[in-house]
């Protein structure tokens, strides 16, 4: 048996390997600059946040109070169209968001990129708030509500409109199906699920990512046969509570590493701005710290404004504000708590190697040699929650390009099923490549959408402002119980 799944997953690798790298170089075509090559994606990723984060005033600082009451549930209208609140709408856009990248990504990009890695991908997150906002005011203004109440939204909607504005109908329309295609295949999560065998294997001895990756997707099938009603039920139990563990962890930790702090600050600024970064000086830890960020805070993918499109409200401008909180919580929050303890700890670090979640591991296990298995659990909970919430991504994918029904969806969880199954089997810098070239594959098309539609947003956002100040936006008398309830239901199947 061992023999037999030693041989399959020899074959796996050396299969699925080479087109890793061809669709990392398609996706990451690059021009040299100075010693170091920046890819143009990166760059076009960065001139979109930064333009787009000075087009809307910084909506990103400015917004932060009125999301943090609009989730509270100050506005909740019972009237309002869609299928869950914006609290339920934004707990299950975490459940795909907030993830192994949280934390072994971060790993990932200090191996790489060095200290510096870190401040670019706070920036990074800062900025991509901006871009979250807008692809999740879009999916609610463009989506379209069924007969029966059922939601669907994102940029394959809103893409076909947004170059419809140039006279490019079809060019949207080619880009939506790209968009589509990306998404299926960047559900599969590659990078969650082998890392999270990585743990396991670090804890339990299991040799064989094949049969991890097996038992993995059988436990992943339990959820999504059962449809999104058991997605988001499942991801909006689990994300409170592994935020909590992981924040109480890395607070231990940092306590007791506290004078390590201010040392640690300056070889992150040294490493981003000098010659320290590994891969090739602060130009390298900023592609680095751009990818990171990107992969784990979702931030112009437009995956998670599928998620927000059904939200219930008939304010597009508000679901944007909500959502912004999403690359806040993930990057500039959790990503930074995870490289203080890896950096103030000093867990041994392979300069210019992809490493991942077992240098995270050893940082903790410094200070509390007991986490190991704790990790363990968590990063398998991690990546099982962040697959489930990608299987809808993908589902809803899918179901665009090839149309609703319960054959269609089938034949979908059972392909998807599949390519999880043999996610752990590739290698972390084969994973990692696959998935980074599929989701700034998506991101380009999304955030050509964004630049088009910018002026219509701006005067949507400039409107829902003054009507708020105004005081013709009020909140709910009605709502005095704090938050809403957790909704599960996103779409019936």
């Amino acid at each position: 048996m061992t023999l037999s799944l030693t041989h399959a997953e020899a074959a796996i690798n050396a299969a699925l390997g080479p087109a890793a790298d061809f669709a990392n170089r398609m996706v990451f075509a690059a021009v040299p600059i100075g010693s170091a090559e920046l890819p143009l994606v990166v760059i076009w990723l960065v001139a979109v946040s930064v333009a787009l984060t000075l087009w809307f005033g910084f909506v990103n600082l400015r917004g932060l109070r009125q999301a943090v009451r609009l989730v509270r549930g100050d506005f909740a209208d019972p009237a309002d169209r869609g299928e869950v609140s914006q609290f339920a709408a934004l707990s299950t856009a975490l459940a795909g968001t907030l993830g192994v990248g949280s934390v072994a990504g971060v790993a990932l990009a200090i191996s790489i990129g060095g200290a510096g890695a870190m401040f670019w991908m706070t920036v990074t997150g800062f900025i991509g708030m901006t871009l979250k906002f807008a692809e999740c005011a879009l999916a609610v203004k463009h989506r379209s509500i069924a007969a029966d109440g059922v939601v669907n939204g994102g940029p394959m909607h809103y893409l076909p409109i947004a170059f419809a504005k140039i006279r490019l109908r079809p060019v949207g329309q080619a880009f939506a199906v790209l968009f589509c295609v990306a998404t299926m295949l960047a559900a599969t999560s590659v990078f969650q699920v082998n890392q999270a065998f990585v743990q396991v294997r670090a804890v339990t001895g299991m040799e064989s990512p094949l049969l991890f990756g097996v038992l993995f997707a059988a436990a992943v099938g339990l959820v999504i046969i059962g449809g999104v009603k058991g997605i988001a039920r499942l991801c909006t139990r689990l994300v409170p509570g592994l935020v909590v563990a992981y924040f109480v962890a890395t607070a231990v930790v940092l306590v007791a590493k506290a004078p390590a702090l201010p040392g640690v600050l300056a070889d992150v600024m040294a490493g981003a701005f000098g010659l320290k970064a590994a891969a090739g000086g602060a130009l390298g830890a900023l592609v680095v710290g751009v990818q990171r960020a990107v992969y784990a805070g979702e931030s112009g993918l437009g995956s998670a404004a599928i998620a927000h499109a059904a939200a219930k409200t008939d304010e597009p401008i508000s679901e944007g504000l909500v959502a912004l909180l999403e690359p806040f919580i993930t990057v500039v929050v959790v990503c930074n708590l995870t490289a203080l303890v890896i950096l103030a700890v000093g867990a041994p670090i392979p300069t210019g190697a992809a490493g991942g979640v077992e240098i995270a591991s050893a940082a903790f296990e410094a200070v509390l040699p007991w986490f190991a298995p704790v990790l363990a659990v968590l990063v398998a909970l991690l990546a099982y929650k962040t697959v489930i919430g990608w299987a809808y991504y993908g589902e809803r994918a899918f179901g665009w390009l090839a149309g609703e029904g319960p054959r269609r969806r089938n034949a979908f969880r059972l392909v998807f099923l599949l390519a999880v199954a043999v996610a752990p089997v590739l290698t972390v810098g084969e994973a990692i490549r696959f998935l980074d070239a599929m989701v700034f594959a998506m991101a380009v098309p999304n955030t050509l959408a964004l630049v088009l539609f910018a002026p219509e947003l701006k005067r949507d956002l400039n409107s829902y402002f003054a009507r708020l100040r105004s005081g013709a936006l009020a909140p709910a008398s009605a709502v005095e119980a704090g938050p809403p309830p957790l909704a599960a239901p996103v779409v019936e199947r």
